[in-house]
């Protein structure tokens, strides 16, 4: 009951009076002390005025809801016609082979998962080790799969190790139509935006808004600014940045005013149009979210960032030191009092923000971010927490765009902390804006994939033997590749390397003590990432040919089963004086 309904129900006049006069005092003391500055009101709700909305964004709406339809129909054929092959597949091996063969001609999928019902066991592509992830994945019986038609679809799946990812699940029948099993891919949506071969080559006319797309439960299941994937809408709609509530208005666009909103013009106030929209896709209805900056600055490709990793060292350490010292809570505490001029913050091993950057941020799972490849940062910034700390490396996208072509190569500096947490302390590796080339995850992908098949339908020795036979030769796998990729090579769980086409001499030594320039283990990371079924990384190695310049790789990372690991990578960009400690960082 509240304090009006306790009033009315005692009928008591005095006492409501008593009370009505210590509210207008209250009410006299606020307003003295917002008056006197001892009151600010940062988080003061944006005003809203409706507009019209421009044409190009309801293109854009239009074109993104008819995206999803495409890839909705494709991706359900390419299930019909997978579950008619696992269906005619006369055991395991032909089913298996089946699955590697579409998992290497897809970059976009991340894992392939075959159930069997009348053994009850699993088929997993790529091999998982050492995860849970079938505790994590949905299984549908036998008929919810016929009451649904043969397929099912899942959004936001939290899995640990990726993040919220896609799920999609399909009915295996045999010949004579009785039920075989089920299979699932999983991936995820703002990848298979990316690299889908049905939008491969293509200009995507909403590339120019920042987009986020709603379940019917308010989840968001895709957005340009991946933190944001598998929250409710509500966890962000209130810090007046994003987008506006449709709730607050009938209908149509607003303006709003922001101080902040590209990282490359913090210092422009610019104004924004936000719609929305209701469309069906997936087999349900999505509400879509396009916001435009209007007044756009123009893109500046220099100069944007100050580079101080020496500072962001000296900061993490104090602040591990104080942890340590003083407590977690204490550590909170110094990081939102503004303490340290490196921007950090507190994560814990599952990706949640404890403390520290953006206040917005707290309590979001970062194990979605993506860096401007497409590849889930986070994961990395977890593996060197639990290898004791270091330095991590991505190309950051700018913030604003689905599909911009500006990107800035940041750096981490990691300190893990009691209660399974590290500290993230972040800053620029490199002051200019870096066009990014959206070939070189497609390629890496591509050729580690086509390794990875070719060792399932020969054996991993016959390709090690391949490899060695072929150096500087990665057309013995295929020939599609558009970028120059420069590193492939196979090597076990305990860092021995077995084939390497570029750099032979390595081969047979044990290389987990083989460092980047800030002294971090690339080789363990390598084999992390394999132990969770692969994925990406960058790492940052000196120019073997310029004295003083390094070179940003991008290294895709596949285990071929519990024994080999396949990698490949390929240059981004070659850096000259990232960092004045660089000279005395050559590799051991």
């Amino acid at each position: 009951m509240s304090i009006d309904d306790k009033i009315y129900t005692a009928h008591n006049k005095s006492r409501k009076r008593k009370i009505k006069m210590t509210l207008l005092v209250i009410l006299i003391i606020f307003f003295l002390l917002i008056t006197a500055g001892c009151i600010s009101n940062e988080e003061k709700e944006v005003e809203t005025t409706g507009v019209e909305t421009p044409s190009d964004m309801i293109d854009g709406a239009l074109d993104f809801a008819k995206d999803l339809k495409n890839l909705d129909v494709s991706i359900s054929i390419d299930l019909y016609n997978l579950a008619d092959k696992f269906g005619s597949a006369k055991d395991d091996k032909e089913i298996e082979e089946i699955a590697v063969d579409y998992y290497s001609e897809n970059a976009w999928i991340d894992k392939i998962i075959y159930y069997d019902a009348v053994t009850k066991e699993r088929l997993d592509i790529p091999i998982q080790i050492d995860t849970e992830l079938d505790s994590y994945l949905p299984h549908p019986t036998e008929e919810q799969l016929k009451l649904a038609g043969g397929n099912i679809h899942y959004d936001s799946v939290m899995i640990p190790e990726d993040g919220h990812v896609s799920v999609e699940c399909a009915a295996v029948y045999d010949e004579n139509g009785n039920y075989k099993g089920c299979f699932v891919f999983v991936y995820d949506l703002y990848v298979a935006l990316n690299l889908h071969p049905m939008f491969m080559d293509t200009e995507k006319s909403y590339g120019n808004f920042i987009c986020f797309c709603l379940d019917k439960n308010n989840k968001i299941v895709y957005s340009s600014k991946q933190e944001y994937i598998g929250e409710t809408v509500d966890s962000y709609l209130n810090d007046g940045i994003n987008v506006i509530k449709i709730s607050d208005k009938e209908s149509g666009a607003y303006t709003y005013k922001s101080a902040s909103f590209y990282n490359y013009n913090r210092h422009f106030n610019t104004e924004k149009i936000t719609d929305w929209e209701k469309f069906t896709a997936f087999k349900t209805t999505y509400t879509l979210y396009l916001t435009k900056e209007l007044g756009q600055p123009p893109l500046i490709y220099n100069n944007i960032y100050d580079v101080n990793p020496d500072q962001a060292e000296k900061d993490v350490n104090d602040a591990y030191v104080y942890a340590v010292q003083k407590g977690n809570q204490a550590l909170l505490d110094r990081i939102n009092s503004g303490y340290y001029n490196t921007p950090m913050g507190i994560l814990n091993y599952d990706g949640y923000v404890v403390s520290g950057f953006d206040n917005s941020l707290l309590g979001l799972n970062f194990l979605n971010n993506r860096g401007a490849y497409g590849y889930a940062y986070t994961k990395s910034m977890i593996y060197t927490a639990q290898q004791g700390g270091g330095y991590v490396y991505y190309m950051y996208p700018v913030d604003g765009t689905i599909d911009t072509q500006a990107s800035q190569f940041s750096l981490g500096y990691i300190m893990p902390i009691p209660g399974d947490c590290f500290i993230f302390g972040r800053f620029s590796g490199y002051s200019d804006l870096i066009p990014k080339n959206v070939n070189i995850r497609n390629d890496v992908t591509s050729l580690s994939r086509a390794v990875l098949k070719d060792a399932y339908d020969n054996g991993a020795d016959y390709v090690i033997d391949k490899i060695s036979k072929n150096p500087h030769n990665t057309e013995v796998f295929t020939g599609n590749l558009t970028t120059n990729v420069e590193d492939l090579g196979i090597l076990d769980y305990e860092g021995n390397i077995y084939a390497s086409a570029y750099n032979p001499s390595v081969v047979g030594y044990t290389l987990t003590g083989y460092k980047d320039v800030y002294g971090g283990s690339t080789v363990r990371k390598l084999i992390m990432l394999a132990k969770s079924g692969g994925g990406y990384i960058n790492e940052l190695y000196p120019n073997p040919i310029k004295d003083g310049y390094v070179d940003l790789w991008l290294y895709s990372v596949e285990p071929i089963d519990d024994t080999y690991i396949v990698y490949t990578g390929a240059v981004i960009k070659t850096f000259e004086d990232i960092s004045p400690d660089l000279a005395g960082l050559n590799l051991q």
